[in-house]
């Protein structure tokens, strides 16, 4: 069954300004972890510098063959039956 939304125009990226606001909506405070869930320095929190998103670029979906049409090419020149 393919997914319901493969071709989706909706990014699934989050800006990061956008991220630490909802955070804060909630009545949080956003922190940037390390790998042992320390807090980063100030100095070295990375979202708070971050480049804006580039934009989406959506291109057509290219048609594949479908592996039962290849196999019914392949069945069909070495002679065997399916």
């Amino acid at each position: 069954m393919p997914a319901m939304f493969a071709t989706t125009e909706h990014g699934q990226e989050f800006p990061p300004a956008a991220m630490a606001a909802l955070i804060r909506f909630t009545g949080r405070e956003p922190a940037q972890r390390t790998t042992l869930y320390a807090r980063v320095p100030p100095a070295l929190v990375a979202w708070k510098d971050a480049l804006p998103l580039a934009a989406l670029e959506l291109t057509p979906l290219r048609r594949r063959a479908s592996a039962t049409k290849v196999g019914a090419k392949a069945d069909a020149s070495t002679g065997a039956e399916e």
